[in-house]
């Protein structure tokens, strides 16, 4: 039986930060995992997915080049993108380099199934890994999506399986909010309000908070502000490929953004602009008295802005 001070249960982006950063800090830590270190995002999921969309992207935006600069021919190939996921992003989905990281740290890994094996007699929780067995004050749950929440009493849980948003930043800030506790350092949580997230399509959709129904079935008092990213004038200068909005959701009684919507080139980028003023509570009349970078997509804001107090 090996006793360690913290055990994580999955490696994925949110159950690495804690292991590492708290190995840094000098306890002993165990990190277990079946697959590979890093989890989804690294090797499957966020970074090789934007890989194939960058490949995607540059060869739509060829498409205009006849139209608005000159002349091209474009013709696909995978096999480029392939291997520069397979050579550039995942190592040929090798976690050696992760793993090793942790233990340059002074963490310990191992490579399965865990599971919980009840508490010892001085009250710490036991955890079984094949044949061996390890025990700590505290274990950590990072393990994603597809396991139900044991009933265990005071399980400190991050990432996928709270169910507060499946998404990479979520379990990274989860994770920074553990260690801080954990720690006993400033507590960086700064709840769920301004959750955002990016859906990559094409164009991109940024949301942010609230939608319009969400916030009227909590009650909320809504007003709401609309501007098309065709009429501002980045968006005309982009002549095509410019299709999209900025929608804004305020609580008319506080006078703050309760939610967002971007639908855009680059909308992604654009709400983070929202997810702070949703986060920080800005007051939309603070919104109304900024400068915005002329000639910019995200001035589309302004316009929404001054649609929402109109």
């Amino acid at each position: 039986m090996t006793d360690v001070d913290l055990i994580v249960l999955g490696l994925g982006p949110g159950g690495e930060e804690v292991a590492e950063r708290m190995a840094e800090a000098g306890w002993s830590v165990l990190g277990v995992d079946s697959h590979l270190v890093g989890g989804e995002c690294p090797y499957y999921g966020c970074i090789p997915s934007k890989m194939i969309i960058r490949g995607a992207e540059l060869l739509a935006d060829a498409r205009w080049v006849n139209d608005l600069a000159g002349s091209a021919e474009v013709s696909p190939e995978y096999g480029k993108v392939y291997r520069r996921i397979r050579d550039e992003a995942t190592d040929d989905w090798d976690d050696r380099v992760a793993v090793e990281r942790l233990e340059r740290l002074g963490g310990m890994f191992v490579r399965g199934a865990a599971r919980f094996a009840g508490r010892t007699s001085d009250g710490k929780l036991a955890v079984e890994v094949g044949d061996s067995r390890y025990v700590a004050p505290h274990v950590v749950v990072a393990v994603g999506t597809a396991p139900a929440m044991p009933p265990i009493d005071g399980l400190y849980c991050i990432g996928d399986s709270t169910g507060r948003g499946a998404f990479t930043h979520v379990a990274v800030w989860q994770a920074r909010v553990l260690i801080g506790r954990l720690l006993e350092r400033h507590d960086p949580f700064g709840g769920y309000r301004g959750l955002a997230w990016v859906t990559y399509s094409d164009p991109e959709v940024g949301r942010v908070g609230l939608t319009e129904a969400e916030a009227l079935a909590e009650g909320i008092t809504v007003r709401t502000g609309t501007a098309q990213i065709a009429s501002s004038t980045r968006g005309w200068i982009y002549g095509t490929d410019n299709d999209g909005l900025v929608k804004l959701v305020e609580d008319a009684e506080r006078g703050v953004l309760v939610g967002a919507t971007v639908v855009s080139p680059h909308g992604g980028e654009i709400i983070s602009l929202l997810t702070l003023a949703v986060h920080a509570a800005v007051p939309t009349s603070t919104l109304a008295s900024m400068h915005y970078v002329y000639p910019t997509l995200h001035r589309t804001v302004l316009d929404a802005v001054n649609d929402l107090r109109s």
